[in-house]
């Protein structure tokens, strides 16, 4: 059965106090914590947790950038409502009987202004309009620690191949990877645009008897791989996951260095 990412939050609200500046020190390389800045806020993720724009849905005073996170930290389902208004202190709704680090949020405070960006690893880069993931990788390739997915469920989904289905990012690499270096043994590249803006390459392959589709983005600058994953026969999920793709891989870049006066 698929989670509903919405339950009961609590009536009362915590307003969280300011610091004494507003400037933001956004994670360095090898500091995976996952951050989202912007309309006034800086809000750092408990991993593991998921976060979402909630809008209107929050209630009649909402606006469109409003969130909600979703955790099974405690062991059992919690939701926050986050308020970001630019030149105000952010506001946190804290669920019922739980932790605001229960339902996934570590720390809140004033940030910039601008639409939601993502910042982790020393990269920054657009939040879309999906959920999104804070999660920890172990392996070795250079994963940014976030997967961003059509829908939020906490088991194997609703169809077969839905866990593995989602938006990953490689990077920032040294040196851009050639075509012939991100496809795998068992893949096909099926389709691909190399000279356009942006480069990509699809590929095909079979896991578990089903047929799959990946298709690989590099950024303008080549030291960013943004790519997706889904099930072929999933042309809903994978039209959702490439205009995610899409809007993140021309504005990924590195953070710029944090400076305090």
């Amino acid at each position: 059965m698929v989670l509903s990412i919405v339950a009961a939050c609590g009536s009362a609200t915590k307003r969280l106090l300011p610091d004494d500046q507003a400037n933001v020190d956004l994670p360095a390389p090898g500091d995976d914590r996952v951050l989202l800045v912007g309309h006034g806020a800086a809000i750092e993720l408990a991993q593991p947790t998921s976060v979402a724009r909630i809008g209107k849905a929050a209630g009649p005073n909402a606006k469109p950038w409003d969130l909600i996170t979703a955790s099974m930290r405690s062991g059992s389902l919690a939701n926050a409502f986050v308020t970001a208004r630019s030149g105000a202190t952010p506001i946190v709704r804290p669920p019922v009987g739980h932790t605001l680090a229960d339902a996934g949020i570590g720390q809140v405070r004033p940030g910039p202004d601008g639409d939601w960006q993502v910042a982790t690893e020393g990269v920054v880069f657009p939040f879309v309009d999906l959920p999104m993931f804070a999660v920890s990788h172990s392996s070795a390739e250079e994963i940014l620690p976030i997967e961003i997915v059509p829908s939020i469920w906490f088991n194997d989904g609703p169809f077969p191949g839905a866990i593995d289905t989602m938006l990953t990012i490689v990077g920032p690499l040294d040196e851009p990877l050639a075509p012939t270096e991100v496809s795998a043994p068992d893949q096909t590249v099926v389709a691909s645009d190399l000279s356009g803006t942006p480069r990509w390459l699809e590929n095909g392959y079979t896991h578990d008897g089903v047929a799959w589709r990946q298709r690989i983005y590099w950024s303008p600058d080549g030291r960013f791989i943004v790519r997706y994953q889904a099930p072929a026969d999933r042309t809903h999920e994978i039209e959702l996951l490439r205009t995610a793709a899409e809007r993140i891989v021309p504005e990924i870049r590195l953070a710029a260095p944090t400076s305090h006066p």
